[in-house]
């Protein structure tokens, strides 16, 4: 590891997240013990996805802390999977609204409590990228609002207020905020020496306007790694047009972080706009890299100036770049505060003690994770 601060770091990472201490205000709940001390657990259910998968592994670690089964269902593999849970009851089934009809013998019979991955209802930021919910869905909420505890949403409280409020307005359904975070058992920085200048991990299409314009001078002048799909249409023809799965995300990527000077982040044009922020934004300092992300408004609820670099328009991106190529030993304080606010805050250990805390309470431990509710 290039910077001994950080190997420090990631050394104590559990003890300056505070595991212990959050987790035995969960066991202190009565209602807690109770649900736990039955045939109980948590599932998800739903599509096998990039991003989704490698925060699936993250809350099965922060489950194994606490005890609590976790269960993985993807949709394309469930026929035989639910059977293994016939024994089950009381489980938290984290989910999607159109998947409800297909689960509803199985949820009547485990008596399961439904939290749902979020979908735009009011309103949507990007029409081509997603639709708000039409009125089968809604017909579906009304149907099983009786078993629905809350949504799970990326966005920001005044984003779920904006584009979210009709789960709460039409059905009583809280709305939580449920930012993304980082694996504490996997996303920590590595020994490694640097290897190149600059490293991505992500796909092209999503972003291809935004990457070229932000990307394309960097990669033309600074030695590069880019992993992800669809680089084969842009104009950067070099690029490596694979990407990691979950379990290869978490051998490869503290490496690949770590040897590289700097790690460059981008976001879709919504979430430039300030509601969202990408999954990136966490696991790129988690596993020991230097980010530079683009000024999306979301990240600076997470970080300070002093934490994290950005960039406002694409020649100010390629500066700032460009000053932490030639001047490394700049990286450091960044580096270091960054890392210690992922810990203390944004680990998947912390969202599993907000959701259960909020689950059995009514109300998150934390401020990151603000309940939109009547």
């Amino acid at each position: 590891m290039e910077n001994d601060p950080l190997e420090s770091i990631a050394s104590n990472r559990y003890t300056i997240a505070g595991v212990p201490e959050i987790f035995s205000v969960i066991q202190s709940l009565s209602s807690f013990r109770k649900w736990k001390g039955l045939p109980s657990g948590i599932c998800f259910y739903g599509w096998s996805q990039y991003s989704r998968n490698i925060q699936l592994h993250g809350f099965a670690g922060a489950c194994a802390t606490l005890g609590i089964p976790f269960y993985v269902i993807y949709k394309e593999r469930a026929k035989d999977i639910l059977s293994c849970l016939k024994n089950v009851h009381n489980l938290i089934v984290i989910t999607y609204i159109q998947f409800l009809p297909e689960l509803e013998s199985f949820i009547k019979r485990a008596k399961c409590h439904i939290v749902l991955m979020w979908q735009y209802y009011d309103d949507t930021p990007d029409p081509l990228l997603a639709t708000p919910i039409g009125s089968k869905e809604k017909e579906i909420l009304k149907g099983f609002r009786k078993d629905i505890h809350l949504v799970l949403s990326e966005l920001s409280l005044e984003g779920n207020q904006r584009f979210m409020s009709g789960y709460v307005r039409d059905f009583g359904i809280p709305v939580m905020t449920f930012p993304w975070a980082v694996n504490i058992d996997r996303h920590f920085p590595v020994c490694a020496a640097i290897d190149k200048d600059v490293f991505f991990i992500g796909t092209y299409c999503e972003k291809a306007a935004r990457i070229e314009e932000y990307f394309g001078k960097v990669l033309r002048r600074y030695a590069h790694t880019v992993i992800g799909p669809d680089w084969s249409r842009s104009t950067l023809r070099w690029m490596e047009d694979s990407i990691m799965q979950a379990d290869e995300f978490h051998t490869r990527a503290p490496l690949l972080y770590s040897s590289h000077t700097v790690s460059l982040n981008i976001h879709l044009p919504f979430e430039a706009s300030g509601y969202s922020c990408n999954e990136r934004v966490f696991n790129a300092i988690a596993c020991g890299g230097f980010e530079v992300c683009d000024n999306a408004g979301r990240v600076k609820d997470f970080f300070d100036e002093t934490e994290l670099v950005t960039g406002s328009s694409p020649e100010e991106y390629f500066e700032r770049v460009s000053y932490f190529i030639e001047n490394p030993e700049k990286r450091t304080a960044y580096m270091v505060k960054a890392l210690k606010k992922i810990y203390r805050h944004h680990t998947y250990h912390h969202r599993l003690a907000d959701l259960l805390h909020q689950f059995f309470t009514g109300k998150p431990l934390s401020e990151f994770c603000r309940v939109m509710m009547n």
